[in-house]
């Protein structure tokens, strides 16, 4: 059984690190941008977990954080930097 994980990075040095490491590692990853993403990503496909770059998160407004708030809560997370 493999591992498949979803990134939320924004563009950048830090997002391009995060997929290097994560391919070194083979796992199985999807990368989004936003929290709308990362919700529409998690309707759409079974997640063994979800990688947050903090940077990433902290941008969002506060609605969307709540929003989603709740579903996070389901998954295990790490929150990067």
């Amino acid at each position: 059984m493999s591992i498949r994980l979803i990134l939320m990075s924004k563009e950048g040095q830090a997002r391009q690190q995060y997929e290097e490491a994560l391919r070194r590692q083979q796992v199985e990853f999807d990368t989004v941008g936003t929290l709308a993403e990362l919700t529409d990503m998690l309707k759409q496909k079974a997640y063994n977990g979800i990688l947050i770059d903090v940077l990433s998160k902290v941008k969002e407004s506060s609605e969307e954080q709540t929003r989603v708030h709740h579903i996070l809560d389901m998954y295990p997370l790490a929150r990067l930097k």
